[in-house]
Order: structure tokens, then sequence, then C-alpha cells
């Protein structure tokens, strides 16, 4: 049986903050999954996502270096996948459905975008993911 490789990857704010912040709890563990990370063809984040990253950086870096940060991202291979309305009221429904009450707004968007774009995997640091990929049919990578 031939073992079908992970093609693509979403990344949420976990993992990005953690692999740039050298302060953050996970830097060095973030570190540790680079190389996993770069066997993926196509690397997305969402919408969602870029304005957790903008928010967080920009608090725990300054602004010179979060636009640094973002600049970055919209520079680089990363895709950005769009969460319009129509999708965001499918979320706000799933949402109200959650009984789990760690299980952020954002992190729930991330897991729905995965299956629906059949993406494989999400980087992350949130242990809650792991439920989250088994419901949704994505491997975590980093927890």
């Amino acid at each position: 049986m031939e073992y079908n490789k992970p093609t693509s990857i979403l990344f949420d704010t976990s993992y990005i903050i953690s692999s740039t912040l050298w302060k953050d709890s996970n830097y060095h563990s973030a570190g540790n999954y680079i190389a996993k990370v770069d066997t993926f063809e196509k690397k997305y984040i969402t919408n969602y996502i870029f304005l957790e990253i903008a928010t967080v950086s920009s608090q725990k870096l300054g602004k010179l270096e979060s636009n640094r940060l973002l600049q970055g991202f919209l520079g680089s291979n990363i895709e950005m996948i769009w969460i319009d309305k129509l999708l965001d009221k499918k979320i706000q429904l799933e949402f109200l459905k959650l009984k789990d009450k760690n299980i952020s707004y954002v992190d729930l968007s991330t897991s729905i975008i995965a299956k629906i774009n059949k993406i494989s995997a999400v980087a992350t640091f949130d242990k809650h993911f792991k439920k989250l990929g088994e419901k949704y049919g994505f491997e975590v990578v980093g927890v």
C-alpha cells in the first residue's frame, strides 16, 4: 500500500506566533517542526488568522517588527483563504453547537476551512486541535 504524503497545511496563529517570538514557550518546539512543515507543497492561512497574527505580533513585538512579519506573509508562498459572509454564517451556526468552551471561534473556522478545502494538516500548539482534527479530518502538526 502506497502512503499518500499530505500535500497541504494550514497555519494556526499559535504556530506562527510561537515560531517567530523567541520568548514564546513553544519557540524551540516550533523549530523542531520546520522540516516537517517544509514537506507540504501548499501552505495556507485564513484572513481570520492573519487578523490574530497582526494583533498579537503588534502587542508583543511593536508595530515596526509586526509590520515586517506581516509583510513577510504577504510576500510569501503562503496563500490566504478568505472567509466570506456566507462561510462565516456556517461557522457561526457550528460554533453555537459547540460544548467545549476552550475552542475559539477562529480555531473552529480553521477546522471548517481545512475540511472544506481538503487541507491535509493544521500546524498548531493548541491541544484541542487533536479533537478538531479527528472530527474535521486533518492531521495536527505541533501538538
